[in-house]
């Protein structure tokens, strides 16, 4: 499954691990929970952790060009899901990192592997 980000930083990715992590469940005593990997939380936990998510996102939403959408859908065979995240990068003249294998044969302009994202930032580093 190709995931595209577009910003990272320590808290996006913390939280995007730990919802990754959970699922919301209910137990027989009918009150809904968070579980995963690192036991159950009560939904309580699940709230905070969405609204730090939506105040850390806010200011990063953007407007998808449709018609570019379906053009890239239909020039590739993507979904349009996937070709959104590709309208999106091309629009803001950034690289999509993806795992979708499909996504990077299409759009080598503008798509990338995360291992070849953290082989560049080694470099720029250097």
């Amino acid at each position: 499954n190709g995931i595209g980000w577009f910003f990272l930083s320590y808290n996006s990715l913390f939280l995007y691990a730990l919802l990754s992590n959970y699922h919301i469940s209910t137990p027989t005593d009918n009150m809904p929970t968070l579980t995963g990997k690192m036991g159950m939380r009560p939904l309580s936990d699940a709230i905070e952790i969405i609204g730090l998510a939506e105040d850390l996102l806010k200011e990063n939403e953007y407007e998808i060009n449709s018609f570019q959408v379906l053009q890239l859908t239909n020039e590739s065979g993507c979904s349009a899901y996937d070709c959104e995240f590709v309208s999106l990068a091309k629009d803001l003249g950034i690289p999509l990192i993806t795992e979708d294998k499909k996504v990077l044969l299409n759009f080598p302009e503008t798509a990338i592997s995360m291992g070849h994202f953290i082989d560049i930032s080694k470099k720029d580093k250097q």
